[in-house]
């Protein structure tokens, strides 16, 4: 059995001990699970398809089972030289993270980029990377 914190805090159970004759004790135990950090998960797809033309925004979003932790995010293109220019910056609100823009014709292609959800709490993190692909509508 694997012990959360966050399914159950307290187990109980029977401890018993039994001698040759067949005499035996028996004590009831407790068994505490201390909470321990944990990582953030991202939960959204892996890929943003958009067009030519046309606004898009596209979401990503994290959860962190911990009571009162939340998660911040960090973009890294894959290659920071060909990043394309029509994606803003990337905005976050809560437990996800959003990039918006317009591609014009010449941004056809697909882009790759790491996106990292870290917890407030204790800094672990999820990475996924992630592809932004514009095509022609």
């Amino acid at each position: 059995t694997v012990f959360n914190r966050e399914d159950q805090a307290v187990y109980k159970i029977r401890v018993r001990t039994t001698d040759q004759t067949g005499l035996f004790y028996e004590q009831n135990l407790n068994i505490y699970i201390l909470d321990v950090n944990e990582p953030p998960i991202i939960i959204s797809s892996d890929k943003c398809t958009v067009f030519v033309g046309y606004i898009f925004i596209c979401t990503v979003r994290a959860i962190d089972n911990d009571p009162g932790d939340y998660v911040t995010f960090s973009l890294t293109p894959s290659d920071p030289a060909t990043w394309p220019t029509f994606v803003g910056a990337l905005v976050t609100d809560g437990n996800s993270a959003s990039i918006a823009g317009v591609p014009s014709l010449g941004d056809v292609g697909t882009y790759t980029f790491a996106l990292t959800a870290t917890d407030a709490l204790g800094g672990l993190t999820d990475t996924q990377t992630i592809k932004l692909i514009v095509e022609l509508e």
